[in-house]
């Protein structure tokens, strides 16, 4: 997972906390919703299919408020 700006967000998957960018990591196939969050910016939301065959790549652009 790779945001902008590039370090310090906070990512959940369904609600739960995964990291912080820029985060790599295992995590079950399925959908999920994305969520990016970073103080001064707004959140940033996706849903998000993680398939087994990867790698799963996604990125955020955060929009400061």
């Amino acid at each position: 997972m790779k945001s902008t700006p590039e370090t310090g967000a906070r990512i959940t998957l369904d609600d739960d906390f995964v990291g912080t960018t820029n985060f790599v990591g295992d995590y079950l196939m399925g959908e999920y919703t994305l969520r990016v969050m970073k103080d001064g910016y707004e959140t940033y939301v996706e849903k998000v299919n993680i398939i087994p065959t990867g790698p799963n790549e996604f990125k955020a652009s955060l929009r400061r408020k």
